[in-house]
């Protein structure tokens, strides 16, 4: 039977049950809804990749989408974007092409990729814009020296090398590697940036707020060493590692994380570079690195729950926000959950197999539903909103929504609204949307692996690989249902929140003997064809959590669940309710 204390989810757990049983998921002939779409989410995502680069500006990207305004997006060159949005970008153009095959309009992933190669200096800088730095003693548009920029270009390039061969893309990332370490001090086996991630220029760093946050150059110092093969970058991923852990940075003020994993000020800025000594932790087997990640991510879902909703801001008692933003600790970046989704990954692969059930979480109950389409109540806001304008001025701005920003992710979401309380414009910011793709892709490509020893599904997800074909029942049943295309052995992860329950498992409908090892069902010499099920016991239950940024003054809020799928909420909608509940879970709850 279920325990509250053994389903893996945070808060307050009341009217626990079984809402449907393994054996009843075994007998079921078909799910009464269909599971999330992994691979349909990328192919209605890759609309936005394909139409905020503008060719006639030299394929210069967006940032400030504010999707309410008529006509949506803003004519002329983005500053924001420069050297940061489009960098962003640049990676998902290989992410979704991996997860929706598609090989057309090619020459806009070429035409960005060019864009950003015109800011790398003889020198091995990448240089970018003011405006990326939303203020401080810059010129928004002057370029400077950027370790932000420089390390997603490094990243873009060495995965260009791993999937080419490309030796200059190589060249150019080992040199770009290089500048980034001349502007990092070194002592002993730390290191780390005087400036954070902020502008440098003729030997000096310029005051911003990234100025005074963290580096944020680990994870693509570390992913470049792991795609190159140089040993040197290898070694400094980790005193990069052990100087945010020790935190070296003398100027980080209140954004310094404390020995609790608790921090102030702009979230992201954060979880980016905790995503960077995540992946440290699990490389190198590094327990200290490993459980200093998992305080300070304990501390951001702590304050954000179990959905994915994370807040920008962490408002602390006796600390004060560099941007004078500290109002948003109840609007949610969809940058963090994209942090998240990855810091979950790495601690997985550390061996900590729970953290695989907070990205289905963040995926289900977030990203999914922040995904924007023009429905019916859009088209009424919009016209709402709009209706001093002419009907050909409204109907052009909407066709504008369908045909370049439908299949967007938005950010500065409430925690059960599209539009948050502090920016009611259905912002659809640059930074949020690509990073939402990574979390899509990260989510997809940790579905299924497989090694010499199998294939291994550590996620409830529907799937296609070329060793399974996976089906997820959910959130209807507690079942997988995966088919072999060749033969081998078979590992598939028991959800945490099932551990405690029934679990059942046939073979061509034969009942199979479990044999579970490390939380992992085991089934060996499988013959191509056979077809798995794997079914246990479905939960349903009600979660108290207290949410928002600011401890004083955070939210009760109630979600009821099935599984790991939310039902509904206590914290009213809107204009756009995330989470309305559905005629299925109406009957099932």
């Amino acid at each position: 039977m279920f325990s509250d204390k053994s389903l893996g989810f945070q808060g307050e757990i009341s009217d626990l049950r079984i809402a449907v049983t393994a054996k009843e998921s075994l007998a079921a002939d078909r799910p009464r809804t269909p599971d999330l779409d992994l691979v349909q989410m990328a192919h209605d995502a890759f609309r936005y990749l394909l139409m905020t680069p503008r060719p006639h500006l030299d394929y210069a990207c967006r940032f400030a989408n504010f999707l309410a305004e008529c006509p949506p997006g803003r004519p002329g060159e983005d500053l924001v974007a420069n050297g940061d949005s489009d960098c962003r970008m640049d990676w998902e153009y290989m992410y979704l092409r991996d997860m929706t095959g598609r090989l057309d309009s090619l020459e806009v992933d070429a035409g960005v990729r060019r864009r950003l190669l015109g800011y790398v200096t003889a020198e091995g800088y990448a240089l970018a814009a003011g405006g990326i730095y939303c203020g401080g003693d810059v010129d928004p548009a002057h370029y400077y020296i950027s370790p932000w920029t420089t390390g997603k270009i490094m990243y873009s390039l060495a995965e260009t090398f791993a999937r080419t061969g490309d030796a200059s893309a190589r060249t150019t990332a080992r040199k770009l590697f290089l500048g980034l370490k001349s502007l990092a001090t070194i002592q002993g086996n730390t290191a780390w940036f005087a400036g954070g991630c902020g502008p440098y220029h003729n030997g000096k760093w310029y005051d911003t707020f990234v100025t005074y946050n963290y580096g944020v150059s680990t994870e693509p110092v570390l992913h470049y060493a792991r795609l190159t093969g140089d040993k040197e970058a290898l070694a400094f991923a980790a005193m990069l590692a052990r100087g945010t852990v020790a935190g070296m940075q003398a100027n980080l003020g209140d954004r310094r994380i404390r020995e609790d994993g608790s921090f102030a000020d702009h979230t992201h800025l954060h979880t980016h570079e905790i995503w960077g000594v995540a992946d440290a932790a699990a490389t190198f087997g590094d327990a200290a690195l490993l459980d200093w990640v998992r305080r300070v991510y304990t501390f951001v879902t702590r304050m954000g729950g179990d959905s994915g909703f994370f807040p920008e801001r962490m408002d602390l008692p006796d600390t004060v926000c560099w941007d004078g933003n500290p109002e948003r600790v109840f609007a949610s970046e969809t940058c963090i959950t994209g942090d998240m989704v990855n810091i979950a990954a790495c601690l997985a692969h550390a061996g900590l197999s729970e953290y695989y059930d907070h990205i289905e979480r963040f995926i289900r109950n977030y990203l999914r539903r922040v995904q924007f389409f023009v429905t019916p109540e859009v088209e009424m806001f919009y016209r709402a909103r709009h209706a001093s304008r002419s009907s050909a001025e409204v109907e052009a701005g909407l066709a504008i929504l369908r045909s370049e920003y439908a299949g967007g992710f938005l950010g500065h979401v409430g925690i059960n609204d599209w539009n948050s309380c502090i920016i009611p414009d259905l912002a659809m910011v640059g930074c949020c949307v690509p990073e939402g793709m990574r979390a899509l892709y990260t989510a997809w490509k940790e579905s299924v692996t497989s090694d010499a020893e199998g294939v291994t599904v550590h996620l409830s997800f529907t799937r296609e690989t070329p060793e399974v074909s996976v089906y997820s029942w959910l959130p209807d049943y507690g079942r997988l249902t995966i088919t072999m295309k060749r033969p081998g052995s078979l590992r598939v992860r028991v959800p945490t929140w099932a551990r405690s329950a029934q679990v059942l498992a046939s073979c061509n409908r034969n009942a199979l003997p479990l044999i579970i090892r490390d939380e992992y069902l085991c089934v060996t010499d499988l013959l191509a064809g056979d077809v798995i099920n794997f079914a246990f016991d479905l939960p349903a239950f009600t979660q108290q959590l207290a949410i928002g940024g600011n401890p004083v003054t955070q939210r009760s809020v109630s979600y009821t669940w099935r599984g790991n799928t939310i039902t509904g909420i206590s914290e009213p909608g809107e204009a756009f309710p995330l989470y309305p509940l559905l005629p299925h879970d109406l009957q099932s709850v």
